[in-house]
């Protein structure tokens, strides 16, 4: 049954079915049905066997024996021929020191003969009375999970063999994955095997289930134990459930190995102190730092390194730690070749919630102070300023245009398919249209509106005409050479008046725009 009980606790950590769920607590309902059974069925068996004496005693001595037997249990809690007190939390009981020296070396002759009084005051009152009544009838009642627990370290505590086999089938019968680290300890330190290797197996099945709080009474040493015995990796592990004192041992016993082990990827792909900092958990942080030698600008195996990875999750807690401690600021994803000011520009008020929006808004004002790059290019040759437009993130906008004491940024870089940062702030969905605001102030920090595609000749201008961008050309009118021709020999009037657009055209004619047949239309 135990097997069965724990190959469906296996299945289910692989499957969220209903009905899954649902045979699994008929089995164990029916497991702790026979539990029960059987302990009543050995009580019966021991009074039988003591009854009809299955080593050739004779009938007289055998009922003797069964008389004997019931004698005891009705010697409970009545003063008859009682010699000894027991001194529970709430009362004292009367004892026969033939009982107790019956059931346990622990109350040998040599120990009990010249006491009046066992002093049991220590023990809750229920777990006091649910020994006691044992130890006389053979009789108890572990139907709560905190009463069987308690018993089992005190039959272990007074050497009750019967006792404890008791309490161990009944909490094998209940143990949960919520419960299973709990058990485990007990199982631990008294030595009861079954539930020990039963919990052991429930952990290793539902390890990715359990959190901090489950191993938070578990004793540094027998957590360490576990954890090397359940995971290939157990620094990861003991970082994973913020035990401090765990992680000390480990790396205190792999002194010699440090940088290797402290900076290495799990199956997760995750770093020690990653995991350390998104426990929040700056004393094992630091101690990964100091002690162990933790890489702060090492990378996951999605390729990103710790800044990075926290600023993708918006996690500013990780974020501001490492740049406290030194990060290079600079480093970039592999992939996408972005910094972490690029992606701190993409937390717009428009595209996170606004206690994040803040959060990453003040590690970009930090970035910037320490000299982060506001002109590095991503694999697309966006800088930050052009990821900032396009998230229409007008804060760090300003913060990259106007903060002092921080790399000025150029406005003139173009991205690979040729756009600068003045064309994205002119072109939906990146601006809300007039007055053009962004527009005007890229034009007043150096914004060059006159640069011209390598390929076609366009210009700006030429550019918004063709998409038939009109209020954003017209708006561009007033900064702009209007005669430019591109390398097919159009302006941007004969784009403007091609495409229909008639205010276009009406203001490059105002603004005095050459009114000339290009080459093209004279052939």
């Amino acid at each position: 049954v135990l097997q069965i009980v724990f190959v469906f606790n296996k299945m289910a950590s692989g499957s969220d079915s209903i009905k899954l769920e649902k045979h699994l607590k008929l089995l164990k309902e029916e497991y702790t049905k026979l539990q029960k059974n059987y302990a009543e069925l050995e009580r019966k068996y021991s009074k039988a066997a003591a009854s009809t004496g299955e080593n050739d005693v004779s009938g007289e001595f055998s009922s003797f024996i069964s008389r004997l037997v019931m004698t005891v249990a009705t010697l409970y809690g009545r003063t008859t021929y009682s010699d000894i007190t027991i001194k529970l939390k709430d009362k004292s009981m009367p004892a026969h020191k033939f009982v107790l020296n019956a059931r346990s070396e622990e109350w040998r002759e040599d120990v009990i003969l010249d006491k009046a009084e066992l002093d049991w005051s220590d023990m809750d009152a229920d777990v006091g009375y649910a020994l006691l009544r044992w130890i006389y009838t053979d009789i108890v009642d572990l139907q709560h999970d905190s009463l069987a627990l308690d018993l089992l370290k005190t039959s272990h505590r007074f050497k009750l063999p019967g006792l404890m086999g008791l309490c161990e089938r009944a909490l094998v019968s209940s143990v949960s994955v919520r419960s299973c680290v709990r058990f485990y300890c007990v199982a631990e330190d008294v030595g009861a095997s079954n539930l020990l290797e039963y919990c052991s197996g429930l952990i290793s099945t539902h390890w990715d289930d359990l959190t901090p709080q489950d191993f938070e009474h578990m004793s540094g040493p027998l957590l360490y134990k576990m954890l090397k015995s359940k995971t290939k990796h157990p620094l990861h592990a003991a970082v994973r459930l913020l035990r401090e004192d765990v992680v000390f041992l480990c790396l205190v016993e792999n002194n010699g190995s440090l940088p290797e082990i402290v900076n290495s990827l799990s199956p997760q792909g995750q770093l020690p102190l990653g995991l350390a900092l998104m426990g929040r958990s700056t004393a094992i942080a630091q101690t990964l730092l100091e002690t162990g030698g933790a890489d702060i600008n090492a990378y996951t195996s999605e390729g990103n390194t710790l800044l990075i990875d926290a600023i993708k999750r918006g996690d500013s807690f990780t974020a501001q730690f490492l740049l406290e401690k030194g990060c290079n600021v600079d480093l970039t994803t592999r992939d996408t070749s972005d910094t972490a000011l690029h992606l701190v520009c993409t937390y717009s008020i428009r595209s996170s919630d606004l206690e994040t929006h803040r959060d990453m808004l003040a590690i970009g004002r930090q970035l910037l102070s320490l000299q982060a790059d506001p002109n590095r290019q991503n694999n697309k040759g966006y800088t930050p300023l052009h990821v900032a437009i396009i998230s229409q993130h007008v804060e760090m906008v300003n913060e990259l245009l106007v903060s002092e004491g921080v790399p000025t940024v150029d406005t003139n870089v173009r991205t690979k398919d040729e756009k600068c940062a003045l064309q994205l702030a002119l072109t939906p969905p990146h601006t809300e249209g007039p007055p053009f605001e962004l527009a005007r102030r890229l034009l007043e920090h150096g914004a060059r509106p006159n640069v011209n595609h390598p390929e076609t000749g366009d210009s700006l201008l030429h550019a918004l005409a063709k998409q038939e961008l009109e209020e954003a050309a017209i708006f561009l009118t007033d900064h702009c050479m209007l005669s430019h021709i591109n390398r097919s020999g159009l302006t941007a009037l004969h784009i403007a008046a091609s495409h229909g657009l008639a205010n276009l055209t009406r203001a490059l004619l105002e603004k005095g725009a050459p009114r000339t047949y290009n080459r093209v239309l004279r052939n």
